[in-house]
């Protein structure tokens, strides 16, 4: 019994010994180091409109073991933005070992720009309107995100008693996906719904305006139509006069009006003009009309002038 146990001994530690040279010589054999990988240049310039696969422009892979795994390369990873129009962009390339070699480079973007705000209408609201309601009334398109809309909020600091009436200076703030972030200051007017009906009201054809520093724009070029006295008014280029809105009357209205072609003067409008073309800055120009029975109508383009 002695010798087959001494027997059976020997055969286990054989057999462990030969194991155990077995996996030395797989992880001495293994492949444990992953491609290497080459830049034509640390930094790439593009678009913010090209594809994520422009970033991988002049960059190639090879491995000891598996040769050319250029086609292996993908983007990992972009960071914020770690200066103006940078950031920095993170590669990786796989072998057939299951390798992984990574990388870093900078992206510069050519044509980059702040995000653009739009106003869909003028931004005065009735009493107990909701925050949700005015927001819904901006729009931002972002360079590298498009339309960002839906993440427009108020910053920090920006109130407004919706239950009181009386114009607020508020800022809008919306980032984008790089960590980018832009605000717009203007005004929020929170009208009383009785008043606001009696008082003549002005219609722009927008309600915010881009424009280069030196080069100011025309407030009456924004003027679109006008309710005065509940009478509709078009502006009518060239005559500086807005007439009586006929688009929708029939044809004895219109035989009724034409005998008298009521029409206001231009010069009826009140027009303050903030801005200072020639510094950049988000500003404001006001518009007013009065009745004569005490109503006051007001709108206000708000005007962004870029560097």
């Amino acid at each position: 019994m002695r010798i087959e146990k001494l027997l059976a001994a020997l055969a286990l530690l054989a057999a462990v010994i030969v194991l155990a040279r077995f996996s030395w010589r797989q992880l001495r054999d293994a492949d444990t180091v992953g491609p290497n990988i080459y830049m034509d240049d640390t930094i790439v310039y593009v678009s913010v409109s090209d594809p994520r696969v422009t970033l991988l422009r002049g960059v190639t892979a090879r491995d000891a073991a598996d040769g050319d795994v250029t086609d292996t390369l993908v983007v990992e990873s972009l960071s914020g933005f770690v200066a103006p129009d940078t950031r920095a962009v993170t590669v990786a390339a796989f072998d057939g070992g299951g390798n992984v070699s990574k990388a870093t480079r900078s992206l510069v973007y050519t044509d980059y720009r702040p995000a653009v705000f739009s106003l869909t209408d003028a931004m005065r609201f009735p009493v107990g309107a909701t925050q949700q309601a005015i927001l819904a009334a901006v729009g931002v398109t972002d360079a590298i995100d498009g339309d960002v809309s839906d993440r427009v909020t108020f910053s920090a600091g920006s109130v407004i008693n919706v239950d009181t009436a009386g114009d607020y200076r508020v800022t809008l703030e919306v980032s984008n996906s790089a960590g980018d972030t832009f605000t717009l200051p203007l005004t929020v007017t929170i009208y009383e719904p009785t008043a606001f009906n009696l008082a003549p009201k002005l219609y722009l054809t927008d309600y915010i305006v881009y424009t280069k520093a030196g080069e100011p724009v025309d407030p009456l070029d924004y003027l679109d139509h006008m309710t005065y006295k509940g009478v509709d008014y078009a502006l009518t280029d060239g005559r500086g006069t807005f007439l009586v809105d006929t688009s929708d009357m029939t044809r004895d209205e219109l035989t009724a009006f034409r005998a008298e072609e009521p029409a206001l003067d231009v010069s009826l409008i009140g027009v303050v003009d903030m801005t200072n073309y020639n510094t950049p800055g988000v500003y404001e120009i006001r518009y007013s009309l009065a009745d004569g029975d005490g109503n006051l109508g007001r709108v206000t383009l708000t005007v962004v002038v870029e560097g």
